[in-house]
This record gives C-alpha cells, structure tokens and sequence, in this order.
C-alpha cells in the first residue's frame, strides 16, 4: 500500500551528492526516505521524478528546528526527514519545472561540509573526556590499552585455577568489556575522525572543487 513504512536500508555515505543522487533513485524506484537513525527508513509512494536536496544542522530547541524547516518549507522546500538533532535533513521539491535549487552553489556545500566537520570534532571531544576519566582512575593507565588483562579488576584473578579462575573470569567479563569500550574509545574516534574528515575533504574537492576549505 503506498504511504506505508516498507523497508528500511543500511548504508553509509561520506559523500553527500552521492547520497543525495541514491535517495533520489530510492524515490524515482517507489520508495522515498521517511526516517534516519540506524540506516535509513522509506516509504512506498508514486513512481516519479523527485527533487531531493540533504542538508546538515543540529538543532538546540525544538523551535529553532521548526523555524528552519518553515523558512525552506516557505521556498517550496518540503522537510521528509531528520529531527532537531540528527544532523541530516532531507528535503524535496515538487515544482513541476524544478528550477529551484537548494544547497547547490559552492558557499552552500562548504557550509554544509563545515557543520559536519564541527560534529565529528564534537564527538571527538566527547571520546576525549570520557578517555582523561578513565586515565584518571587508579585503575586504568596507557598500559592497559596494551595489556587488557589489566581490564581485570579481581585480586589474583590470573592466578586462580580450575573452577575458581573461570567463576571468577566469567563474571567479571562483561564489566572489564564495558571497561574496555570506554578505554578504546578514543583511539578509535581519533582514527575515525582523521579518516572520515580527509575522505569528505577529499570527495568534496573532486566534486566541487572549493579551495577555499583546504
């Protein structure tokens, strides 16, 4: 039934013209995008061509989101996806003759890529909090991201045997996981920050060719 919840897609873009251009297929192939979180949401609809745009802000009130989607929602700009703090908004356009464009001169697209910079940095310092936390705990040092025995917490748990080792291992295990997470937490944000940062970078000069972010 069209304009039912019908299917939902796990993908992930560091491009967002890209992603713009695979939304707008979604949409030409019976299925536009409804909600975003883990993956993407899409509904049934008609069979057409659609003007679809993506642009990137994170909202600190519930007004402030409103006001954006009235502003473009009063250029002819429909809101179809994202919330006040899901950073991807997606909007379409149903001008038969889709003169209007959104987002697509270069000040915009190196406005949009900026933002999303600003929230891998955010996340970024997040990591780094809760990493200096952790350090500043008696029980956690650098060494232990090379030694996750250390993650270990029961007096003399490594030299236990038999039943009393694997009583003790098991029931401390998942707590030394969650520890563990936390620990790793920030070396693996700052890999993913170096890596994804350059990759947008990267994607948006062969695009569009701003210098002006470099």
């Amino acid at each position: 039934m069209l304009g039912g919840y019908e299917m939902r897609v796990f993908k992930v873009f560091l491009n967002n013209l890209k992603e713009e251009e695979w939304i707008k297929s979604m949409a030409e192939d019976g299925w536009l995008i409804d909600k975003i979180g883990f993956g993407y949401s899409f509904k049934n609809v008609e069979k057409k061509h659609y003007n679809i745009k993506m642009d990137y802000r994170i909202f600190k009130n519930k007004d402030e989101f409103e006001a954006y989607v009235t502003m473009y929602g009063d250029f002819g700009w429909k809101h179809i996806a994202g919330t006040k703090g899901s950073g991807r908004q997606y909007f379409t356009n149903d001008e038969s003759d889709y003169q209007s464009e959104l987002f697509s001169d270069e000040a915009s697209q190196a406005a949009r890529i900026k933002r999303m910079r600003k929230m891998l940095r955010q996340s970024l310092a997040v990591a780094l909090v809760l990493f200096i936390s952790l350090l500043s705990q008696n029980s956690f040092s650098i060494s232990t991201l090379l030694h996750p025995k250390e993650l270990y917490l029961t007096p003399g748990l490594w030299n236990m045997a038999g039943g009393e080792f694997w009583s003790s291992f098991l029931l401390e295990t998942p707590f030394a996981l969650f520890r563990g997470i936390l620990l790793y937490a920030m070396p693996l944000m700052v890999l993913i920050y170096i890596f994804v940062s350059y990759k947008i970078q990267y994607e948006y000069n062969n695009e569009i060719g701003d210098k002006s972010l470099r």
